[in-house]
């Protein structure tokens, strides 16, 4: 009897943590996961909320965007294979001068005036991305807007201004390989994604606030719980 009345002084209960003969701090899964499983209802409540809200806000709050791409390739010319060989190298080389060209001051002006828009050359600039995929000699300029027509005909224009730009300092113009077409299909907002993130967000809400209230629980409600802070069995 002196040994129980021992163990009822020396143990500690916080909710679903309790302490052992060794002093550290155990969690009861199982109770945690029966916790969790009775609580199902707020769960799936909770997690609907979430899910709703992040629908909504994607479809109605949100303004879908389009990308269009043009594509332009660094030509060489040469009668000999030595000559085609350096002048790819050229080509190379020059890739990241080429760039600077097409998002230089003169050339997203004369965009600007071309395609009648009302932004500065800055904001612009943000909108295209001009790139030089690895060990290729082509120059990709990719713009995204609210539009997608739009889209391509800023993307086609940067390719255009940027070739004359280029063309005054450079022997050898570049060539353009691939026009920029409107595309039906939005690049953002990501649905399905911004949708997932609501269900996940439900999920952690309110598991952890189910979790939290768990465990800060400190009554004994439960046989179990009896049986394991108390050492008594309960018979009725």
């Amino acid at each position: 009897m002196k040994e129980t009345e021992n163990n009822v002084l020396n143990t500690k209960s916080y909710g679903n943590t309790y302490r052992s003969d060794q002093g550290e701090d155990v969690i009861d899964l199982f109770e945690l996961f029966c916790q969790l499983r009775s609580k199902w209802k707020l769960i799936t409540a909770v997690t609907a909320l979430m899910t709703v809200i992040a629908a909504v806000y994607t479809f109605f709050f949100t303004t879908p965007m389009y990308s269009a791409k043009a594509t332009i390739y660094l030509k060489s010319e040469g009668s000999t294979a030595s000559e085609l060989l350096q002048g790819l190298q050229v080509g190379t080389q020059l890739a990241p001068d080429y760039e600077v060209f097409f998002k230089s001051r003169p050339v997203v002006q004369r965009v600007i005036k071309a395609e009648n828009l009302d932004v500065s050359v800055e904001d612009l600039n943000q909108q295209v991305t001009i790139t030089n995929p690895t060990d290729t000699h082509m120059i990709v300029v990719t713009c995204t807007d609210s539009d997608p027509q739009r889209a391509a005909d800023i993307a086609n224009s940067y390719v255009e201004y940027g070739i004359e730009a280029v063309r005054e300092v450079v022997v050898k113009e570049p060539y353009i390989v691939e026009s920029a077409i409107a595309s039906g299909k939005k690049v953002s907002p990501g649905n399905a994604k911004n949708i997932l993130m609501g269900v996940l967000v439900g999920l952690v809400l309110s598991c952890g606030y189910v979790t939290a209230k768990s465990l800060l629980d400190d009554r004994l409600n439960s046989n179990d719980k009896i049986e394991r802070v108390l050492g008594y069995h309960v018979i009725a």
